[in-house]
């Protein structure tokens, strides 16, 4: 079982590994981690097509990522009590950036292999309103992610993923995408 996460400038893809679930180290999460890996989550990974993922909204204008991590563990039967505060209480960051999506995966249970075009903090995000006013502060957490990964077991590919090798990967029944899109970018977007 693979998760895919897909930004426009790097994706995530994570292979159902021990399939645990909402892991934080804090003691009072470690019942979901045995109740995720008894869940039903084994037996549906054997089928040729996943039904789609429960939806969760985001709270806050972001944690879209978190909630995309939610909708992915919950399709994989994490249970209700795993939620958008659990998701925040993993990675309480604020400024979310899609490496900090590849370690909750992997935290979450799930090997992770993470494509980008940039290897670190993007210095261009600067001009991005959502990260003017934290890419200074984010820069030395992110690049530090990035620098820990490897030793994780993520594995960090510089290239891009196509949407042919996205749909391939999802047409097998083996993979979940998880597509970040800024709606201001997307053209004849509405609402």
């Amino acid at each position: 079982m693979e998760t895919t996460a897909y930004d426009a400038t790097s994706s995530v893809a994570a292979s159902l590994a021990n399939a645990g679930g909402c892991q934080a180290g804090a003691a009072q999460l470690a019942p979901l981690e045995a109740e995720v890996q008894a869940s039903p989550a084994r037996v549906a990974l054997s089928r040729s097509l996943l039904p789609p993922p429960p939806h969760v909204q985001q709270d806050f204008n972001w944690d879209c990522g978190l909630a995309c991590v939610l909708m992915v563990l919950r399709g994989l039967g994490a249970p209700e009590r795993c939620n958008m505060d659990t998701m925040r209480h993993l990675c309480p960051e604020q400024s979310v950036w899609t490496v900090d999506l590849a370690h909750l995966l992997h935290r979450c249970g799930l090997a992770v292999t993470f494509c980008t075009l940039t290897l670190g903090a993007n210095p261009d995000y600067a001009e991005e309103a959502f990260y003017r006013g934290c890419l200074a502060a984010d820069v030395e957490r992110v690049n530090s992610l990035f620098a820990q990964a490897a030793e994780l077991g993520i594995s960090v590919q510089r290239r891009s993923v196509s949407l042919g090798e996205l749909r391939a990967l999802v047409s097998t029944g083996q993979h979940v995408a998880i597509l970040l899109v800024d709606k201001h970018k997307v053209p004849d977007c509405t609402g």
